[in-house]
C-alpha cells in the first residue's frame, strides 16, 4: 500500500518532528542543564520545556513544508532571540 503526500508528510510530522524531536531535545537540554547547573544556579522557573518544544514544532514543521528554506532564517532568529532572553 502507497501513502500519498499528504499521509507521508503527516506521519512524518507525527513521528519524526513530534515523536522523535520532543526525546531528542528533552535528552540534550537534560544534559546542557546539568552542565549549567554546574556552573551556576539558573534561579527561574520559566516555561515547561515539552510545552515551548511542542509549540515550535507545531510552527515550525509546517513552515517549512509549505514556505521553503528561508524559514531556516526564522528559525535561527527565534534561536538567537530565545538565547538572549533567557
Amino acid at each position: 500500500m502507497e501513502l500519498s503526500l499528504i499521509e507521508r508528510w503527516a506521519l512524518g510530522f507525527a513521528v519524526v518532528s513530534l515523536g522523535m524531536g520532543y526525546f531528542i531535545i528533552e535528552y540534550g537540554l537534560g544534559l546542557l542543564r546539568q552542565y549549567i547547573v554546574k556552573q551556576k544556579s539558573l534561579g527561574h522557573a520559566g516555561v515547561p520545556t515539552p510545552l515551548v518544544g511542542v509549540v515550535e514544532r507545531l510552527f515550525f514543521t509546517p513552515a517549512v513544508a509549505f514556505y521553503g528554506g528561508w524559514v531556516l532564517a526564522v528559525m535561527i532568529a527565534w534561536v538567537a532571540l530565545k538565547m538572549k532572553i533567557t
